[in-house]
């Protein structure tokens, strides 16, 4: 594969914008898991969906020592191209758990 080709089909992926995030969380003292695969009910039946990045952190986040709560991110990157641009959006779904 030519070093354009490849160069190329990397830009027009999503995975700068993983990295990008995943850097972001991790800055902000998230754990980060990337390809992460979860399972959900789909009509009655149990059934794996992939997301790019799972991202858990616990709060208060300026007090490792101390937890008061859980905070998980799904976060799915996607890309489109639009008139020879490459724009790039990040979709996310969050669970706040209190411990018990």
């Amino acid at each position: 594969m030519s070093d354009k080709k490849w160069k190329s089909s990397l830009v027009s992926s999503s995975l700068p914008l993983e990295h990008e995030v995943a850097r972001i969380l991790v800055a902000k003292g998230f754990s980060v898991e990337a390809d992460y695969t979860y399972a959900r009910d789909d009509a009655g039946r149990l059934k794996d969906f992939p997301v790019d990045i799972n991202a858990t952190g616990y709060s208060p986040f300026n007090d490792p020592n101390q937890v008061d709560g859980m905070l998980e991110l799904l976060v799915e990157c996607k890309g489109c191209d639009r008139a020879g641009a490459r724009d790039y959006a990040a979709f996310l779904g969050f669970f706040f758990l209190e411990p018990s």
